[in-house]
């Protein structure tokens, strides 16, 4: 017994030196996280636009198609509390600053009338995920002290980061964009991220409207006390999703925006949602840009900013 126990301890401690080498061997790897925190740390004081958001921007905004000194920060996935983070991290640092451009979705609007539990503000699987990854390669933790691991927490395939090279593991271009070809559409694409219902005749959770309106609120804050601009942006959407959207919930967004322009002055709200200019080609799904989209998106923000 006590041979088996030595044998177990020693086990043990090969497995944990074994993760702790494959974890620091991980930090050292290139991957979208820790690639927008060195670009936002080393041209801090180049950025005239700061692009925010999920990966509706993300896959949608060509920082080249802008201009210079543009740089897609989004990540796919992203939570509104992390692009919170980020803009109090650099918005006040930016000495060149003009611009901060960040979605707005109309599935941020459902306040619990939607029935999943996303909705509803419960933790979803992905969570563990952001939370490891922006603790671990871009400083915020908004957890308490806890190491968050990869090979704990992460559900993104980080082991085919070591089979990969620097430009493929890094997962964008060099200013942040993720180019999304047409040819990987796959067949249910037009039914593909089609949001569920929004039930207006259900009251809308008051934290969580208040918290949404908090949140874009401290980045107008910030933007004010720069003298930048924030934009908010409505991606362009296929007519299926069109179609599942409630108009009352789009009501709200405009008086939503409505609500920022007036307590802060600095915000625009651009609606592309039904702009007929998209065609088939221009949507990976539902509401994700090929390339193309990401073209003619971007052509479109240039003249408006």
């Amino acid at each position: 017994m006590k041979q088996f126990l030595q044998n177990t301890l020693w086990f043990g401690l090969f497995v944990l030196a074994l993760c702790l080498i494959i974890e620091f061997l991980l930090y050292l790897r290139p991957n979208t996280y820790s690639y927008k925190h060195d670009y936002l740390e080393e041209h801090v004081d180049d950025i005239q636009v700061l692009i925010l958001g999920n990966s509706h921007i993300e896959e949608a905004i060509i920082p080249s198609e802008l201009g210079k000194g543009v740089f897609n920060s989004a990540i796919a996935g992203r939570r509104l509390r992390y692009d919170v983070e980020l803009g109090k991290m650099y918005i006040p640092k930016m000495s060149h600053l003009k611009y901060v451009l960040m979605p707005l979705d109309y599935t941020a609007f459902s306040f619990g009338r939607m029935g999943s539990p996303d909705d509803k503000g419960i933790p979803s699987p992905m969570d563990r995920t952001y939370q490891c990854m922006y603790y671990k390669y871009m400083n915020i933790r908004l957890d308490g002290i806890q190491y968050w691991s990869e090979i704990m927490n992460s559900k993104i395939k980080f082991m085919a980061r070591f089979f990969e090279s620097d430009s493929v593991s890094r997962g964008c271009d060099s200013l942040g964009f993720v180019s999304m070809k047409y040819n990987n559409r796959t067949s249910d694409w037009k039914t593909r991220t089609v949001p569920d219902s929004i039930n207006t005749n259900i009251s809308p959770d008051k934290k969580l409207q208040e918290s949404l309106y908090e949140n874009y609120a401290v980045l107008a804050s910030l933007c004010k006390e720069k003298g930048v601009r924030l934009v908010l942006i409505s991606t362009p959407m296929y007519e299926t999703y069109r179609e599942a959207m409630n108009p009352e919930v789009r009501k709200e967004m405009v008086s939503f925006t409505q609500k920022l322009k007036t307590e802060y002055g600095v915000v625009d709200y651009y609606d592309f949602t039904d702009d007929v200019d998209f065609k088939d080609e221009d949507f990976l799904d539902a509401s994700h840009l090929t390339h193309t989209g990401a073209l003619k998106l971007s052509a479109k923000l240039r003249k408006l900013i």
